[in-house]
């Protein structure tokens, strides 16, 4: 099966065939592709943070429950996320 791409409206598949109309199937699951990929964002946005936390704390370990807690929150307050 094709895999579906879209940009600037039209919906790209892979053969090289386009259709400048996606059906409703398809926006569906874009959208719900979109949200994955932003929580999967969000995700690593927070494994960075907190791993910058963890070399300002020296790199002790120990901490790492407590410098993850910490890095969603800084995201979350930047990204206006409740």
């Amino acid at each position: 099966m094709a895999k579906n791409q879209r940009s600037s409206g039209t919906t790209t598949v892979r053969n090289g065939s386009r259709n400048s109309q996606p059906e409703s199937g398809r926006l569906a699951g874009s959208r719900e592709t979109q949200s994955r990929t932003s929580r999967a964002e969000l995700e690593k946005k927070i494994c960075e943070r907190a791993y910058i936390l963890w070399e300002k704390r020296g790199r002790a370990h120990g901490f790492d429950r407590q410098d993850w807690i910490e890095a969603e929150a800084q995201i979350k307050r930047e990204f206006r996320i409740s």
